[in-house]
């Protein structure tokens, strides 16, 4: 009597072992698919950030370049400011086609790029920027487009 139950099943051995795969290829694409949750929330939170260092040197045909980590410049305004309070003045390079403002000190008549004096400089400068001093207090103020015209900063620095 149970062998004749076991026959009169509706499914057969092989529709089993096809439903078994089924099921055994569904976890294997959920563990997959945790997987790549798992690893895409660890990577999303690793913190991580770049550093320059401008003390590397590079040396082409025997010859020590000057300011090898600088970048190309494209379309630059360049202005004069003491940028290290050492009465010798100093370059402020502003590239118009990328709004990135470059300043280099001078160091026995020559211009080392010095990165770690840009962060002074507002980070919303675009299009166009000149220093000049317009209230004759003796430091390069900072004018440059603004929308609808032209925007000043006064230079508000304490001199040595």
């Amino acid at each position: 009597m149970n062998c004749r139950y076991l026959q009169q099943l509706p499914i057969s051995f092989n529709k089993i072992n096809s439903l078994f795969i089924n099921v055994f290829d569904f976890n294997i694409k959920i563990k997959f698919f945790m997987f790549l949750l798992m690893i895409s929330n660890i990577l999303n939170c690793q913190n991580f950030s770049l550093i320059q260092k401008n003390s590397i040197k590079v040396i082409v045909n025997n010859d020590t370049l000057l300011n090898p980590w600088t970048g190309g410049f494209n379309s630059v305004q360049i202005s004069k400011i003491d940028l290290n309070n050492d009465q010798v003045e100093d370059l402020f390079v502003f590239d118009r086609s990328c709004n990135k403002s470059l300043t280099f000190v001078s160091l026995n008549n020559n211009f080392i790029y010095a990165p770690e004096f840009e962060n002074l400089f507002p980070s919303g400068l675009k299009n166009w920027v000149l220093l000049r001093d317009f209230n004759n207090d003796g430091k390069k103020d900072i004018f440059s487009y603004v929308a609808g015209g032209i925007g000043v900063w006064e230079n508000t620095t304490n001199s040595n």
